[in-house]
This record gives C-alpha cells, sequence and structure tokens, in this order.
C-alpha cells in the first residue's frame, strides 16, 4: 500500500480553542477499497507524538482493476493536547512520520 501527501496540523484559535487535522492518500489498487485511519493508544510512544494505524478494507462487489486514490483523514475538535509529529503505521509497509504545523 502506498502512500503520500500527509499533512498534519493543529489550528489554534485567538479565543484558546484548537483542533487537530490529519489527512493523506493512499493508493488503492481498485475502487473498490476504503481507508480508515484509527488513533492507537500506546505506552510508549513519545508523548508529543500522535499514533495512528491505517487500514485498507476492501468492499463487496466487482471493481476494474484501475488504481485509485483514496483520501484518509482524523479530524478532532476540540484537542486540548500539544503534538510536534504524527506516526502512521501502514500495513505491510514502513511507517511514515510527518511533523505537525501550528497554524492560526
Amino acid at each position: 500500500m502506498e502512500t503520500h501527501g500527509w499533512y498534519a496540523w493543529v489550528n489554534r484559535t485567538l479565543s484558546g480553542s484548537a483542533s487537530f487535522h490529519l489527512h493523506g492518500l493512499v493508493s488503492a489498487p481498485t475502487p473498490g477499497y476504503a481507508a480508515e485511519l484509527r488513533a492507537v493508544e500506546t505506552q510508549d510512544s513519545d508523548p508529543d507524538e500522535l499514533v495512528f494505524e491505517l487500514r485498507l478494507r476492501e468492499l463487496p462487489g466487482s471493481w476494474p482493476d484501475v488504481e485509485m486514490p483514496i483520501v484518509v483523514r482524523h479530524d478532532r475538535h476540540p484537542y486540548k493536547g500539544h503534538c510536534a509529529g504524527v506516526l502512521v503505521r501502514v500495513a505491510d509497509a514502513d511507517t511514515v512520520w510527518i511533523p505537525v504545523a501550528q497554524v492560526r
């Protein structure tokens, strides 16, 4: 499974509220797949790092053999933590580390 185009950011408003966002693209072998990001709670991870697992699930039915990009995203509203980076675990592939931008 190939992934690309990752971007993560925390949007902090002047009022003090914040939201976290993680977006990326997954190249699926056909349009008959769905992708999902799941937050992983681990005790051994860096407290300044969020960890996610990327899962690709095959949908029922018959699909043409055409590679299809799938947008994956995770959004948290409100977000009260601090995060310098995101680690995405990709099945059958290396992990991807994404720096987190702080925006206002």
